[in-house]
């Protein structure tokens, strides 16, 4: 259910985006991937291959990430070049 909803809202940000074309309204989706904010921690998740051994960006570099993406007009944003080899 995760990953569906994780699906719909990449699409419907992206239809919504094509809708406002040429509105002067943007419309930015960011997937991040993993990002280290504490939430590893909580769920007990130190030793997942996700998080294990690997040094995950901040979420101030991630959010700074998505923001200047905003501001360029960005439709989808992956943070990190793992990200973006996975996604595409």
């Amino acid at each position: 259910v995760y990953y569906a909803t994780k699906a719909y809202v990449l699409h419907f940000s992206e239809a919504i985006s094509n809708e406002l074309e040429g509105s002067g309204v943007t419309v930015t989706t960011l997937c991040p991937g993993a990002t280290e904010s504490g939430f590893q921690h909580a769920a007990d998740m130190g030793e997942s291959k996700l998080v294990k051994g690997k040094k995950l960006p901040s979420s101030r570099a991630v959010a700074e990430y998505g923001y200047q993406a905003m501001m360029k007009g960005t439709r989808v944003a992956i943070h990190g070049w793992k990200n973006y080899l996975m996604a595409n």
